[in-house]
């Protein structure tokens, strides 16, 4: 039996457990477990256990990186993970949530090439779904916070290390109607920043969602959202937004609905690194 440890934080316990559900039910090697930390210390802890596996929760999204030896490709450019895998000498340490949204997403709707998409928050979580947008084709996504000075920072950062990665990152899924490799995807999508209060920019967006976390309060969109967009919450942080994009007749993607394409993406690839690893 393997061991998946899910490292969360109070707020997303609930969000934690319809994982562990979806996980399990397409495997029967691995059991999941599900710690509850309130700080990077805490959650340090249990990483230094000798599990096959660990998710985080956003906060831990950094320290998650930060321990790791091998990363994926958006992993480096977020600066943030959510999924490590330890088989022997093979340790890889990945961003796999941002992936499923767009699965969800594309599944649920219609491919995401050429749409508008506006993210809430700027964190390392927002800036890998951030990645995952510009590689399904987005033309172009707005990174809000509740600081724009910070925004544009971590939007900086971000475009300057995908610009020197952007040759080297392995083009997995071209393939996909619309998506791109990582050098087209930097090349044609556009991004921009701005503050929780842009309007106009929250209006004329297809995709609108929110990675701001619980502290962070947005504002009132109820007269900025339209009924034609698509508003999605995959940490289910942002109740006052979706109940606002449900009056607004906007269709909705709950974070029960990630959480269910997310667990099934990670046992996926877990059972596959642990084939990979047998086959060895």
């Amino acid at each position: 039996m393997r061991n998946l440890t899910f490292i969360a934080t109070p707020d997303i316990v609930n969000q934690s457990s319809r994982f562990r559900r979806a996980f399990m039910s397409k495997t029967a090697v691995w059991s999941v477990a599900i710690k509850e930390c309130s700080t990077l210390e805490e959650a340090q802890t249990v990483l230094e256990q000798k599990d096959h596996a660990f998710v985080v929760a956003p906060a831990f999204r950094s320290l998650l990186f930060e321990t790791a030896s091998a990363k994926g490709a958006s992993s480096k450019l977020s600066l943030g993970a959510d999924l490590r895998y330890r088989g022997g000498s093979n340790t890889i340490t990945l961003s796999q949530l941002g992936r499923s949204v767009i699965d969800c997403l594309e599944e649920t709707f219609i491919p995401l090439y050429g749409a508008k998409v506006v993210i809430f928050g700027s964190g390392s979580a927002a800036l890998d779904m951030a990645y995952e947008c510009s590689r399904a084709g987005v033309d172009l996504v707005t990174i809000l916070d509740e600081d724009k000075l910070r925004a544009q920072e971590n939007l900086d950062t971000f475009l300057e290390i995908f610009a020197k990665n952007r040759m080297s990152i392995l083009d997995t899924d071209q393939a996909r109607t619309g998506h791109l490799s990582a050098t087209r995807a930097y090349e044609h999508t556009n991004f921009s920043y701005g503050s929780f209060n842009a309007l106009k920019s929250i209006h004329e967006a297809d995709i609108c969602i929110s990675f701001a976390s619980t502290h962070e309060i947005l504002p009132d969109y109820s007269k900025a959202l339209r009924s034609s967009q698509i508003v999605c919450d995959p940490w289910g942080r942002s109740d006052a937004l979706m109940l606002q994009a449900l009056e607004n007749g906007c269709d909705l993607v709950p974070s029960e609905q990630i959480m269910d394409y997310w667990g099934t993406a990670c046992a996926n690839l877990l059972i596959e690194f642990g084939n990979a690893q047998t086959a060895l």
